[in-house]
């Protein structure tokens, strides 16, 4: 009983602390968004790749993009007297069985939730794959994401891209990143995912599809290129 009073207040003091970060980070962003290109995805969608690539070839992107600007993971798009003439974005997802099991793999589940949830009830930040798993509760918000980013109507284009298809289409994104076609030559091999959901046990297979069956279902119907 001792233990599990302790465990409440220590869950209640890293909630407090989240909603704290939030704010600040909130208070940091600018009236004005001065970037021109922003990429945004719910994670293990290959957007640290994108920023590093873009940033290296003259490519107005945010400043601090692995900080706590929430530039990367932003629940939805800029509204329109937030960005500045010539602005346009790149959002990017993939299957959210393997982006789910990359987060994970890299650790980085506690600091999405940070970034994307915002209300923390619930949340434990002792958990792991398997813990979130048997919550059955898409903590991460990554279906509300996805309908706030491909059902958007900015003045701005918004360009939708699975990350599965990404190489496919280097020298299209190139164009619409205001680069020449010939950039897509030094853009990165695409390698293997560390991470397969079809190499999970059967159990955990049943768990992400509980959770993300209906995303996952959607995302592999979708056109793998396009611009809202």
């Amino acid at each position: 009983m001792r233990s599990e009073r302790f465990r409440n207040v220590i869950e209640g003091l890293e909630g407090e602390r989240i909603k704290y970060l939030n704010r600040q980070a909130e208070k940091q962003l600018p009236d004005q968004h001065e970037h021109t290109l922003q990429i945004t995805s719910y994670g293990g969608c290959g957007t640290t790749l994108l920023y590093r690539f873009f940033s290296e070839h003259g490519v107005y992107t945010p400043p601090a993009v692995d900080d706590w600007y929430p530039w990367k993971h932003m629940l939805a798009p800029p509204p329109d007297d937030k960005v500045k003439e010539g602005f346009r974005a790149v959002y990017v997802y993939a299957d959210p069985f393997n982006a789910t099991l990359s987060v994970f793999r890299r650790g980085f589940q506690h600091e999405l939730v940070r970034r994307m949830a915002r209300d923390t009830s619930g949340w434990n930040t002792d958990w792991e794959l398997g813990d979130f798993l048997s919550e059955g509760t898409d903590y991460f918000r990554l279906t509300e994401q996805y309908r706030k980013w491909t059902e958007a109507e900015r003045s701005y284009p918004i360009l939708l891209l699975k990350y599965e298809s990404m190489w496919e289409y280097l020298p299209e994104l190139m164009t619409y990143v205001g680069l020449p076609k010939a950039t897509a030559d030094s853009f990165p091999e695409k390698r293997p995912r560390s991470s397969s959901w079809q190499d999970e046990p059967e159990e955990v297979q049943e768990k992400l599809e509980a959770i993300y069956g209906d995303l996952h279902n959607e995302i592999w119907d979708a056109p793998e290129f396009r611009i809202v």
